[in-house]
Formats: C-alpha cells, structure tokens, sequence
C-alpha cells in the first residue's frame, strides 16, 4: 500500500478529527452564552417588573401607615409587619431561579392585600377559595394581577368592589383564577393585553405571560367587560406540582 497515500489518509482524518473538537467546543460555548443571555434576561425581566410594582405602592402603603400611626396606633405595628414581609418577598423574588411553591406566592399576596385594605378600608374586600395549592409556578405571577384588580379595577370604582383568588384541578391542569367586580376595560381578543392612556401595558402583565410560557409552559387568558370586571386565568399542567 502506498505509504503517501496512507499518510494522506492520516492527516485528512486527524483534520477532521480536529474540526470536529472545535465544533464541539464551539458549541459548547455558544450553549453557554446562550444560558447566561437566558439569565440575564431573566434578571432584567424581574427588574422592570419589580420597577412597575413598586414606586407608587410604595408611597401609597406608607401614607397609609402614617395615618395609622395617628389614628390608630395599636394596628400600626401590624402594618408595618406586612409592609417588612412585602419587601422580603420582593428581594426573595429577585433572587429566585426557578419556580416556587404557590403558598409562598399567595403569602406574599397577602401581606400586598393587607397593606391595600389598610388604604382602601370598606372599599376593597377580598375573598379566597384556594382548593389546590400543591404546585410551583414562577415567582411574582400572582401578585401583578392581583395589584391590577386593585389599582384598575375595584380601585377605580367608585363604590369599591371585591378582588377574589382561586385555585381548583380541572382534570390534568391546575387553574388559577384572579377576578374583580371593578370597572373593566375593552378586550378586543382573548390574549390581547390592552394599553393604558399612558402607552403602558397593564403592571406586568406581558412579563407574567411570558415567564409562565418559558417556566412552566403556562397559558394565562384575560377575559374583560366595562362596569362588570375583570377575569385573568392561568392553566397550568398538573406535572408541575
């Protein structure tokens, strides 16, 4: 055998060899700056909306403790207990990766709940009816929905109204349900998300959506109607419990 054409042979194989290494490392790295993008990403979803979440109710729940602490004083402890915890959870969030228990999302709607009857009194009621709660989902789904209720819905209307929670098992799927009695808004179609006089969505509605898609492969739905409410559904598979 020709000993040329087996040295030939050689280095042709050694070469491909070698392509296929750099292949490989290549696509190992482009994998992991695609991870790290992903993170990013993610990090700078939590961000704006954290950003969305926080400014105005901030300002509202300590004028709210304010007045407590001269008209009521022996609940203004209380208060400031809740608005404490209501920041935690909003740090624990941020540091959050993966998708959480839904009874640390509903305790951190709670203490948001709490904080937001001390400002509207009579006015805003609310109602649970958790059924199923041994599921994950990602960190801060509920708690924007919950703030729109309020903030758009029974917050506008002048008499007040009622913000309900439910959870339930509807055969495979787990269905979390967050409606309100309050003023409504137009809905075009089912998954449109309407825009504010402002230009903005509703409080991070579109970063919810997405999140629940890329999480946990999540569905949410908006079904909505002038001077009868607001109904926001989230589906999710059973196998994320």
């Amino acid at each position: 055998m020709d000993s040329g054409w087996m040295i030939g042979t050689a280095i042709l194989i050694i070469g491909l060899v070698g392509m296929c290494v750099i292949q490989c490392f290549q696509n190992r790295k482009l994998k992991e700056k695609n991870r790290e993008m992903e993170e990013q990403l993610r990090e700078t979803d939590m961000s704006i909306m954290l950003s969305q979440i926080q400014p105005h109710f901030l300002y509202n729940s300590l004028s709210a403790i304010r007045e407590l602490c001269l008209e009521d004083p022996e609940e203004a402890p209380r208060a400031l207990e809740e608005f404490s915890a209501f920041l935690r959870g909003n740090m624990d969030s941020l540091r959050s990766k993966v998708p959480v228990p839904f009874s640390r999302e509903l305790e951190h709607v709670k203490h948001y709940l709490h904080l937001e009857q001390i400002r509207f009194g009579d006015d805003l009621h609310v109602e649970y009816d958790i059924q199923e709660e041994d599921f994950f989902l990602p960190t801060l789904t509920i708690q924007p929905i919950v703030e729109n209720a309020v903030k758009y819905g029974v917050g506008n209307k002048e008499e007040g109204g009622t913000v309900r929670i439910s959870t339930c098992r509807e055969r495979e799927k787990i269905v979390i349900t967050v409606e309100d009695d309050g003023i409504g808004f137009d809905v075009d179609e089912i998954e449109h998300i309407p825009v504010q006089k402002d230009g903005r969505t509703h409080i991070g509605l579109s970063n919810v959506k997405h999140r629940l898609k890329k999480m946990v492969n999540g569905t949410m739905t908006i079904h909505s109607r002038r001077e009868t409410g607001t109904i926001v559904r989230i589906t999710l598979d059973a196998e994320h419990r």
